[in-house]
């Protein structure tokens, strides 16, 4: 298998890591499990865990643990591109890969949350225990991406822009959207304000994984730029 595909399966695999998510986890609201934790009353929730979850609710969560595992294969190869295009040391490149996985690590805690839920609803679970594991799901996904959303998506719009890893209008938007995760990150949870930086962060995604699909190689490495060579 030539290195080029590997590198386009790479990227592949964000363009398909950001749509399973969405997928898997829309699957498992869809259920009355899941609508019961999305701002969800006391009572919903306690008339939600007194039967079994459906298959649906299981296919959810596997798709969205799928989903991480894509998205890491993703970040993974994004990281070479931002390593090739900043050069040595390459620091930033490697902050920016760190923020992806331990977002997608914390994240985690909110599958298996979701898992346990479903798997003990319709088996004696108690209301008290649904509320807790809903609390760490929520918590953890909302933190997890957030997270991901500020140091990944800064760390990466800084290397874009210092070494036009990307297109500038790709790079600009990176910024942006990190911008938007930090104002969130640091923003009460009493206040109640649209959570724009999780669809933010998926679309990035979906752009970034288009443009390493149609340009595998950063501008300078494409134009034969000795410092952005890739190394042997």
């Amino acid at each position: 298998m030539s290195d080029r595909l590997l590198e386009r399966l790479g990227a592949a695999s964000g363009l398909v890591g950001a749509v399973l998510g969405p997928i898997g986890f829309s699957l498992f609201g869809g259920t009355a499990l899941g609508d019961s934790l999305n701002g969800g009353s006391k009572q919903s929730l306690a008339a939600a865990i007194t039967a079994p979850a459906p298959a649906q609710a299981f296919l959810g969560n596997s798709l969205d643990v799928l989903s991480s595992c894509l998205l890491i294969v993703f970040a993974a190869r994004l990281w070479a591109r931002l390593r090739r295009a900043e050069g040595s040391p390459g620091w930033l490149s490697i902050a920016a890969l760190a923020g992806f996985v331990l977002g997608i690590a914390a994240t985690l805690a909110d599958k298996i949350a979701f898992s346990a839920l479903a798997a003990q609803a319709g088996h004696g679970l108690e209301l008290q225990e649904a509320m807790t594991l809903r609390d760490v799901a929520m918590g953890s996904a909302n933190l997890g991406f957030l997270y991901i959303g500020t140091l990944f998506m800064g760390c990466a719009a800084m290397v874009g822009l210092r070494v036009h890893a990307f297109p500038r209008w790709l790079s600009w938007g990176a910024a942006a959207v990190a911008l938007v995760n930090l104002v969130l990150l640091l923003m009460p949870p009493t206040i109640a304000v649209p959570p724009l930086g999780f669809p933010l962060l998926f679309f990035w995604l979906l752009a970034a994984s288009v443009v390493m699909l149609v340009r595998p190689e950063t501008p300078a490495a494409a134009a034969g730029s000795p410092s952005l060579a890739p190394r042997p």
